[in-house]
Formats: C-alpha cells, sequence, structure tokens
C-alpha cells in the first residue's frame, strides 16, 4: 500500500498510488501523493522513470474512494 502513510494529509482528495511498468515488463517508479497540494503521483512517477522508460509503459493508479474537485485533466494529458 503505498498511499498508506499519507492517512488525513490528503484530503478532500482520495488516497493515490502509482505504478509504472516499462514495456519491457520492469517496474520504473513507485509513488504516491505526500499530501493535498503536492504532485500527483502519476506526475510524479513519469518525472521519476524519465521520457525514454515511458515510451510504451502502462501506469496503474489506484485511488481510494473520495470526492474529486477536479476532472480528469491529468489522466487526459497522460494519454
Amino acid at each position: 500500500l503505498l498511499s498508506t502513510s499519507t492517512h488525513g494529509v490528503v484530503a478532500p482528495f482520495p488516497f493515490s498510488g502509482c505504478v509504472l511498468v516499462s514495456a519491457k515488463n520492469a517496474v520504473v517508479a513507485e509513488t504516491f501523493q505526500y499530501a493535498s497540494g503536492t504532485e500527483p503521483a502519476e506526475l510524479q512517477a513519469i518525472d521519476l522513470a524519465g521520457e525514454e522508460k515511458c515510451k510504451g509503459a502502462t501506469l496503474y493508479l489506484n485511488m481510494e474512494p473520495g470526492c474529486s474537485l477536479g476532472g480528469d485533466y491529468l489522466v487526459n494529458a497522460i494519454v
């Protein structure tokens, strides 16, 4: 559970964790959102892995149920 240490500090957003797996099936990044207002887990994973390892990679994002104040702009930007 990547995001369990953020209990109580990401409100009103849900817990989120992200794993980025390269095209060669290697885990290249494991991240989570540290606190409300910090960079989202999926963007951290992309930055950590770098552009070359992101090509053809699969991004797994797990979000706990909760309120959403934004929409899907991050997901659309990644795709």
